[in-house]
């Protein structure tokens, strides 16, 4: 009895020991991956065009003229995300609208190439073959006399001239081209601070900061520069269409002044655009 049981004993030890030596073999299960966090937002620019508005404030007694005048502006931004929350951007903008500047200079074009094509021909009709009341005449029976000697020289003299005039349409072209740019009333570098108010699809923002810039006075046609305070807004709606509302005013003692007066300068824009 006594040696059955140190038998059953033995056997038993033997299975706990297989038993154990089993589950030591099987691995253990890896641990739980860490939760991978979303890839951070990437930087996006911006480009967008739309009504602007310039206006020269003058205070009480000052000697410069004000002005109030709506245009066209453009516009570019680059955007970096900061936080889910929170961007910050540079901003470029270019104000247009001095349409009289535009019209002085399209008219000069303009006038600058009707008076060569008139210049053109007369110089054409000048080497052209007289006309018969300038022919000379003679008598029956003389020998013919070239009734036009000079026309060669005059040949020669209008097609030399006729190089010279080609300066007046290059002048006018140059003109028209400028033209394009004359209304330019203020250009300008910001940057700031984006508050966003929603999510990606749908994502409305503030934003606030310091913007500089270079001004052109619509009436006085003097450049001064200055510095102010850049606010605005604006909503993204996914990932191509923005529209954008910016402002920057430039208070006295901060920007050049014009003829000794004291001004404030306020350009905004209201632009619509893509973002990549």
């Amino acid at each position: 009895m006594r040696r059955a049981w140190v038998v059953g004993l033995i056997l038993g030890l033997g299975w706990i020991e297989e038993a154990r030596a089993q589950h030591e073999a099987v691995p253990a299960p890896p641990p739980p991956a860490p939760p991978v966090a979303p890839p951070p937002e990437r930087s996006r620019s911006q480009w967008g065009i739309g009504p602007a508005h310039a206006a020269v404030l003058p205070l009480a007694g000052s000697r410069s003229e004000g002005t109030a005048e709506p245009g066209l502006a453009l516009e570019w931004a680059r955007i970096k995300p900061l936080s889910a929350r929170t961007d910050v951007s540079f901003r470029m903008a270019w104000g247009l609208t001095t349409w009289d500047r535009f019209r002085r200079w399209s008219r000069a074009a303009y006038g600058v190439g009707a008076w060569t094509t008139e210049a053109y021909r007369d110089v054409y009709g000048w080497m052209g073959p007289r006309s018969p009341a300038q022919e000379v005449h003679q008598a029956p029976g003389e020998p013919r006399k070239d009734s036009d000697p000079t026309r060669p020289f005059r040949i020669v003299g209008g097609s030399m001239a006729m190089v010279f005039l080609s300066l007046g349409y290059v002048t006018s072209g140059f003109l028209y081209a400028a033209s394009l740019v004359a209304p330019s009333t203020w250009v300008e570098i910001d940057g700031a601070v984006h508050y966003n108010l929603g999510d990606k699809d749908w994502a409305p923002y503030l934003k606030g900061g310091l913007g500089a810039l270079a001004f052109l006075h619509p009436r006085h046609g003097s450049l001064v520069g200055g510095i102010g305070p850049h606010f605005g807004g604006g909503v993204r709606v996914g990932s191509y269409l923005h529209l954008g509302l910016s402002a920057t005013w430039s208070p006295p003692y901060l920007h050049g002044e014009f003829q000794d007066g004291r001004t404030h300068l306020l350009v905004s824009s209201l632009t619509l655009g893509t973002q990549d």
